[in-house]
């Protein structure tokens, strides 16, 4: 089942990279292939425990190993973006090994050679005599016991009693001299040195680098569980603003977080003083009775809803149990803080002058309505004064007419 967690969590995580165009990091990032590696094992671990005869005891036993010290050092990984300390410790040590890449290259090289010197100096000598049962008790009778005998001698495991010939005895010394005295204090400067460096200039640097590498991580998932689920984030995002927020959005939160969020709200609300203002709370009343029942219902139904919660990691939990226990609670105001409330506020600014906007224009092109309308309308009257005058003016001129006519006569 851990396995299977892991292994999903890992194939979306390299989705939500791929969607954003940044599989690339994904691909080239070491902590990656290692946790794949680290299902890899666990999964045919417990394949193997499933079924023995998957595999023999010997091999089983070798994986089981190599699981058990990947899937710790996985552990130190995911605990150094959690505390300071651990990040600069973690840090460090990464930070020593790329200094000593060169200097471990070379030690390698005079470690390989005082290996062979070692191991021809004593070829064919009475020294390497093989026993029958144990093989050779000398150390530099092979090439495998020799290059491990040099490597012991370096970690301080030297017994000089046994280089007995002139050649063997030079070859000890020159060996002492340069790498148990020079080439070790030569390390130890080194590691001294670079762990300085970043405990004292880059532990700052270390720790948010790795929290940032995280949160990127889990962010990357959370985005692709809203596009697949469509549900809203768990907490709100401080660097999110008004506008980032669409009428599709927000009616396409999960109902079922909507019921858990009332329902808490509910059984909540039945221990304040008094939830209900047109209930009778005196003692003795039905009502009273009905909030007392109430309340013991809801007594044992929060603990039993915190407890199924608790199981299931958190996915029964209340929305606002889940905010209180995994967002982010700011203790004071920084610039920070300051510069995300100044953007809500130039946010909200503009989505009103925008509204403001959308209401000019529309009372704009009412009032335009209206004049056109009223235009028409004196257009019509005009015209109509106009025919009546006309009407007038002719009616005028046939009386003008006749009475010329009657004067006429």
């Amino acid at each position: 089942a851990g396995g299977g967690y892991f292994f999903v969590r890992e194939v979306i995580q390299a989705f939500a990279l791929l969607n954003i165009g940044s599989f690339k990091s994904w691909v080239f990032s070491p902590s990656n292939w290692l946790d794949l590696f680290m299902m890899a094992l666990v999964l045919t671990m417990g394949a193997a425990m499933l079924n023995i005869d998957i595999m023999a005891k010997e091999v089983f036993r070798d994986l089981a190993a190599l699981a058990k010290g990947i899937l710790w050092v996985s552990f130190i990984l995911y605990v150094k973006s959690t505390l300071v300390d651990f990040a600069v410790f973690v840090g460090g040590v990464q930070y020593v090994l790329r200094r000593l890449a060169a200097f471990l290259v070379v030690l390698s090289c005079i470690l390989v050679a005082f290996g062979f010197m070692f191991y021809y100096v004593f070829l064919a000598t009475p020294f390497c005599v093989a026993d029958e049962e144990e093989g050779f008790a000398f150390p530099h009778c092979t090439i495998t016991n020799s290059l491990l005998r040099v490597y012991t001698m370096m970690m301080g495991e030297v017994d000089d009693t046994v280089y007995q010939t002139t050649v063997s005895q030079a070859l000890y010394i020159l060996y002492a001299f340069l790498v148990i005295i020079l080439l070790s204090n030569v390390l130890i400067a080194i590691v001294t040195d670079s762990y300085g460096i970043i405990k004292n200039e880059r532990a700052a640097m270390v720790f948010w680098s790795n929290r940032l590498n995280f949160i990127a991580e889990v962010d990357a998932i959370a985005t692709v569980r809203k596009q697949l689920l469509g549900e809203e984030y768990l907490c709100p995002r401080p660097w999110s603003t008004d506008d980032d927020a669409t009428g599709n959005e927000v009616e396409g939160k999960s109902k079922s977080k909507k019921a858990f969020r009332d329902l808490w709200n509910t059984l909540t609300g039945l221990f304040k003083e008094n939830p209900y203002e047109y209930m009778d709370a005196n003692a003795g009343s039905f009502d009273f009775w009905c909030y007392l029942l109430l309340r013991i219902v809801a007594i044992f139904i929060v603990p039993v809803w915190l407890i199924l919660g608790l199981v299931t990691a958190g996915w029964l939990w209340p929305p606002q149990v889940r905010e209180r226990l995994l967002c982010q609670t700011n203790v004071r105001i920084s610039r920070a803080d300051i510069a995300i409330n100044a953007k809500k506020e130039v946010s909200k600014l503009r989505h009103e002058l925008r509204n403001l906007k959308r209401e000019v224009l529309h009372e704009k092109k009412g009032d335009k309505r209206e004049v056109m309308k009223m235009k028409a309308e004196v257009e019509e009257l005009q015209s109509s004064v106009l025919s009546d005058l006309t009407q007038i003016r002719e009616i005028m001129t046939t009386l003008l007419e006749l009475e010329r006519e009657k004067a006429q006569r």
